[in-house]
């Protein structure tokens, strides 16, 4: 057997002779590319301007996890616009400021996106963005009564 046949067979997701269902398959070719977009955050996540912690690539990768669709959150949007939108939304949460009007978030857009209409898209791209992953986190997240100390309800409801 040669070295390209041993290649081959490396790479081939079946074998002869073995039963796999259409959903094993799938799950496989979801998993493949659960681990490109993965990768592309981490190649993303060296190529910036700014610093990015490990807790904060991490959140990222939460985020990449969670929406796996990305077709969800915006349907002309690109892998690499949708990962790079992931980032500036968690670096806005940590430093609590507007990312894409900050001085170095500029500079990172202008570096990574060439073109000017491009950058312009990508601007509304990561509004369109970080109000679906806000929204998903507003309707996914349980409201609890706070339970507030030294408050007399019965005065309350008499109102």
């Amino acid at each position: 057997m040669s070295l390209t046949d041993k290649i081959n067979l490396y790479n081939r997701t079946y074998v002869d002779g073995e039963c796999r269902s259409k959903k094993y398959e799938a799950k496989i070719k979801q998993e493949k590319r659960l681990n490109l977009k993965l990768d592309l955050a981490d190649t993303l996540c060296n190529e910036l301007e700014f610093s990015f912690t490990d807790s904060q690539k991490n959140h990222v990768k939460e985020l990449i996890r969670t929406f796996k669709n990305f077709k969800e959150l915006h349907s002309k949007a690109t892998n690499e616009e949708i990962i790079l939108s992931f980032i500036f939304y968690v670096k806005a949460l940590e430093k609590k400021t507007d990312m894409i009007n900050s001085v170095e978030g500029q500079k990172t857009i202008r570096t990574l996106i060439n073109d000017y209409d491009k950058q312009i898209h990508f601007q509304n791209t990561f509004e369109i963005i970080s109000w679906k992953i806000t929204l998903h986190y507003i309707s996914t997240t349980p409201i609890m009564p706070a339970e507030p100390e030294n408050i007399d309800h019965n005065i309350l409801y008499k109102g």
